[in-house]
């Protein structure tokens, strides 16, 4: 006769077994992972993370697998504690179940949270039954359970200027009637969830501005389109305006949160159009005023025996009253207009060349007011069929000059014809209305191309396994007020070395990172120099090259994987091989595999060890340890 003796359990300490379904580490920061839906060992926890009610109208679920580790059928009871607030947000299903012996069953927790804020509560599962008799208890499972209710919610960052109602202005100012102009509107997400708002521009017209249907609008968005923000991130809204007929228009854009009726905002758009009697057409680079950028000019040496250099752009001015109307551009010391001073025709278009004359000044110029000055006239006709003749102080004439000579004998003397050419003088005119300034502005800059870079002239890489890679970073400064652009290349072919961005252009003041690397395929030592070629850098200053060195070494077995950023996106909380969480060893190589889905075989691997055989007799053990890079949830 045998006996054997059997204590009713379940199983308590596996939790990969019962939280299969859901991610499990040894050690994680709850409150800085927010969204995280994770069972933490250390803290003996479950979270359910942030949720948003009202994209889960009847909770979320996790579903928890029970075991009966005994050879006896018992009874088990689960149980959710109330929280704090007595409100019931956690609930189990079912309450109680008849587990038969080495069978589990899986119970489901439901979160369902009403208000937004923080729940806790503890869930317990105990055996209150068994075929033993006279049984009193035995192991529970129980641990903490968490879980937020939230809202998605979103801030205006720019603009900040807001009215007596709290809604933000959007400000587009003066605009000339046919030109655009594109603000910037900055949205924070300051929420744990993503958040998706909608957009819309709705016409607000009143006795104090005009209809504005099509003149706002959102840059490749619609009206009416969705656009998500990711917590803690900001996301920018270009706002463009199209002036039209002179008036005030004003409009608004509303952000609408979607899943949160409570969170909108209201952006007022307001801008002006007018028109000028005088306009300014074709400015290069300049869509939106009355701005002519001249861009970056490059100064010659300051000992250099060549002609200054200068820079000459055109624009067309347009008289847009229907009268003859003069025009005059002020005088400066550095820009030139040509025609300066002229007679327009009604509605005439008139191509006005200026030129930008710093000499051997390094000069800066951001919107220089240069006003120009227009009024109506009348020129009386020297004609009968009274037209109307233009003119500009470009204009010349050949006219006839007459002088006396001398005969040998210097006895008589004789006139002789001359073609000279001379300006054509201003006709006289007489003025119909007032002198008006028209707002006309002025951007350029000259300077000579200098630089900074933060690498030293020599760098030496450590030694390096082939078929690794080292690199450097640094940074290339342009330390003029001129743009510039910059080329680099190597004094060898086929080094393995490279230099990103290799090439690329530079604004005034611009500074770049850059990144030397190396990347050796062989062993053998190397020795080459860098050479930035720098546009228009002055042969005063020192050129930018580099002198490179490095070594790379042979390894006894290379393993050919393919790359991974997964350290630089891995989450610092995770645990990694030594069992601590903290960031990964910069030695460790990964192999990453992404899982397609459960109860899916995504791949298999043998569990015993692989050997290598090697040459001189080596051979290498080599152990695979899996760390999954996605968790399903």
């Amino acid at each position: 006769m045998t006996g054997e003796s059997c204590v009713p359990s379940i199983e308590t300490r596996d939790f990969e077994s019962i939280f299969e379904e859901e991610e499990v580490v040894r050690d994680l920061d709850i409150d800085a992972n927010p969204l995280r839906r994770v069972f933490v060992q250390s803290a003996n926890t479950f979270s359910f993370g942030a949720i948003v009610p009202s994209a889960h109208p009847k909770g979320v679920e996790a579903r928890l697998k029970i075991t009966n580790s005994s050879k006896v059928r018992s009874t088990i009871e689960f149980s959710v504690s109330q929280d704090n607030d007595g409100e019931d947000a956690f609930t189990v299903t079912p309450s109680k179940q008849e587990f038969p012996p080495h069978e589990h069953r899986f119970v489901t927790v439901r979160f369902d949270p009403k208000k937004i804020r923080s729940y806790s509560s503890r869930f317990e599962a105990k055996i209150v039954e068994s075929e033993i008799k006279n049984f009193e208890g035995g192991e529970m499972l129980s641990f903490d359970i968490l879980g937020r209710g939230t809202m998605p919610c979103i801030s205006i960052v720019q603009p900040l200027d807001r009215d007596e109602a709290g809604r933000v202005n959007l400000d587009f100012a003066r605009l000339e009637m046919d030109k655009t102009k594109i603000r910037d509107v900055l949205v924070r997400n300051d929420g744990v969830v993503p958040c998706m708002m909608r957009t819309s521009i709705v016409d607000v017209s009143s006795t104090n501005s005009s209809p504005c249907t099509g003149l706002f609008s959102l840059v490749n968005l619609q009206s009416g389109s969705t656009v998500t923000v990711e917590p803690g991130t900001c996301k920018t809204l270009k706002v463009r305006f199209d002036s039209a007929s002179p008036s005030i228009y004003s409009a608004e854009l509303r952000l609408d949160v979607l899943q949160n009726r409570f969170d909108s905002e209201t952006i007022i758009l307001r801008g002006e159009s007018y028109m000028d009697n005088l306009g300014f057409e074709d400015l290069p680079e300049n869509e939106e005023g009355s701005e002519l950028r001249f861009g970056s000019l490059h100064l010659k040496e300051q000992d250099s025996d060549k002609d200054d250099v200068e820079k000459s752009v055109s624009f067309v001015l347009v008289n847009r009253v229907e009268d003859l109307v003069r025009f005059e551009f002020p005088e400066h010391e550095h820009f030139v207009f040509s025609p300066r001073v002229g007679h327009m025709r009604a509605l005439a278009r008139l191509e006005i060349n200026a030129i930008f004359r710093p000499g051997q000044e390094k000069i800066l110029y951001s919107m220089e007011s240069m006003p120009v000055k227009m009024k109506r006239i009348r020129v009386e006709s020297e004609n009968d069929d009274d037209e109307v003749v233009t003119w500009n102080d470009t204009m010349t004439r050949l006219v006839e000059a007459k002088e006396s000579t001398k005969n040998e004998d210097e006895s008589t003397k004789e006139e002789e014809s001359e073609q000279k050419i001379e300006p054509v003088p201003e006709p006289k005119f007489e003025d119909v209305g007032e002198e008006e300034n028209i707002s006309f502005f002025v951007s350029g800059c000259a300077d000579r191309v200098s630089y900074k870079c933060s690498c030293s002239s020599k760098i030496s890489f450590k030694d390096t396994m082939m078929l690794q890679r080292r690199q450097h970073d640094f940074e290339l400064k342009n330390t003029s007020d001129v743009d510039t652009t910059f080329d680099w290349s190597f004094s060898h072919e086929n080094v393995p070395f490279k230099i990103t961005p290799i090439s690329g252009s530079l604004r005034g003041g611009e500074t770049v990172k850059m990144t030397l690397h190396f990347c050796p395929i062989d062993a053998q030592k190397y020795e080459c120099e860098a050479t930035c070629e720098i546009a228009s850098l002055p042969s005063s200053n020192s050129p930018l090259k580099i002198e490179i060195s490095a070594r790379s070494r042979r390894p006894v077995c290379h393993f050919d994987l393919e790359s991974s950023d997964y350290a630089s996106r891995r989450e610092a909380g995770l645990p990694g091989p030594s069992g601590h969480p903290g960031p990964l060893d910069s030695n460790i190589r990964i192999i990453e595999m992404k899982s397609l889905g459960t109860h899916v075989r995504t791949f298999e691997c043998n569990m015993e060890d692989v050997f290598f055989s090697l040459t001189r007799s080596l051979s290498l053990s080599l152990s695979l340890s899996l760390y999954p890079t996605t968790y399903i949830t």
